[in-house]
Order: structure tokens, then sequence, then C-alpha cells
């Protein structure tokens, strides 16, 4: 996740400003967002593969199905966090993102959810340094 830059995973950036003493600032009122661990997005292809004539010619959403907020995430990373003020969220910032299961491919579902994922992530990152 080094070489990512900004294109890292928020859990990633965010460990590392933590490392350096950077304040976390999250945007109140608990956006949530559909995280879905990347082995089940490779699977999700690798089953689009698998089933293309099934699927050819459709679109398909992949995601966890579940809104989770920053503050789970962080809170299970052991990351401190503040807000900012209310006044500094964007016009049209999208609070809430959901992968909708009814747009799922027929067969496929995810198989890792956020704290299992997390737990993975975190014992990657921790073997990894």
């Amino acid at each position: 996740e080094d070489q990512k830059g900004r294109m890292a995973s928020v859990a990633y950036q965010m460990l590392e400003k933590q490392k350096e003493g950077q304040e976390i600032k999250l945007f109140p009122k608990k956006p949530q967002r559909d995280f879905v661990y990347v082995k089940d997005i490779i699977n999700a292809n690798l089953f689009a593969l698998e089933n293309y004539d099934d699927n050819r010619g459709q679109w398909y959403e992949v995601g966890s199905g579940d809104s989770s907020t920053f503050e789970m995430i962080f809170d299970l990373l052991g990351i401190e966090y503040e807000y900012l003020d209310k006044s500094e969220i964007p016009n049209g910032y999208q609070m809430n993102t959901l992968s909708l299961t009814k747009n799922w491919m027929p067969g496929w579902k995810p198989k890792v959810n956020l704290e299992m994922g997390i737990k993975r992530y975190k014992k990657y990152l921790d073997e990894k340094s």
C-alpha cells in the first residue's frame, strides 16, 4: 500500500497518519460506506469470468451489502479521531453508500464481513512491517 499514496485504503492512510502523530478528523453525522474486502472483489471478478455466458452484457454491483461508519473501522483498528465542524462537509457529499444485493450477480455473495476483513488486513500490515 506504500506506493499507492492517496489511492491506498482509508485504513492504511489513517494508520500511517497515526504513526506520524497527525490528527485524524472525520466528518460529523457519521457518513457510512459499503466497505468490501479486496478478496471478495477478486472473487466477484473470478465468478464473473467463470459465469461469463450467463452474465455477458449485464452490469452488477460488488459490495458487502452493509453500510458501516468510518468510526467502526477506526475503533477496530484502535485509531483515535476527532470531528471536523459540520460546516466543513462539502456540498453534495454522499453520506451513505450501499451495494444492493438485488444488483449482485446471481449466485455470488461476499464471504468476509467488515470485522473479519479489518482483522485480516491489520494482521497483514503487522506482518509486513
